[in-house]
């Protein structure tokens, strides 16, 4: 993956901001380095067409396969690589007073395809509600390697994309409960 100026300033922006250190080879990026020591590999890295079988080793796991997203765990949350980006996940919460659900508003005519909870406990149930009460969507996260659950698509349980309005959510999580308002606008 070759960097432009640009990408060169947000990678030391990253660095600056996580503790990132970058490995080079002749003007390419060939791997993070993760405060704590995990390595990471750009995605399509491993070849030049991005193809290839999976490759895996220690702590880490890449598929080089286009368009695959792939998560593995680290020690302090996980790390999700996707085509043309990295990007540090933040770890399961003890609690859900961090909770919260975004983009809102929700507007698929700008692109938003999915709703993102984070400050998520390892398990918790996410109930989708219509203000009136009637039940939406039941969502269960089972993940101790991360605070996020990614709604997607964000459809009823019949699979049809949802009405424009608002709508409510209730978190049960490992801890406790969390409320919050969602809002979709077509």
């Amino acid at each position: 993956m070759t960097i432009n100026k640009n990408g060169l300033r947000a990678l030391a922006l990253a660095a600056a901001v996580f503790g990132l250190a970058a490995l080079w080879q002749a003007g390419r990026l060939c791997a993070l380095i993760l405060a704590g020591g995990a390595l990471v590999m750009p995605y399509p890295f491993f070849s030049a067409a991005g193809g290839g079988p999976p490759l895996s080793g220690g702590s880490i796991s890449l598929a080089s396969s286009v368009g695959q997203v792939a998560i593995t765990p680290m020690s302090a949350g996980g790390l999700q690589i996707i085509p043309g980006g990295v990007a540090a996940q933040p770890p399961a919460r003890l609690d859900l007073d961090t909770a919260r659900a975004f983009p809102t508003p929700f507007k698929p005519t700008l692109g938003h395809d999915r709703i993102t909870f984070r400050g998520l406990t390892p398990n918790a149930t996410i109930r989708i509600y219509t203000i009136a009460g009637e039940l939406v969507q039941t969502l269960t996260k089972n993940d101790p390697t991360t605070a996020d659950f990614i709604w997607y698509p964000v459809a009823n349980s019949s699979g049809q994309r949802l009405a424009s309005g608002v709508y409510l959510y209730a978190i049960q999580g490992d801890s406790g409960k969390k409320t919050g308002k969602l809002m979709v606008i077509k």
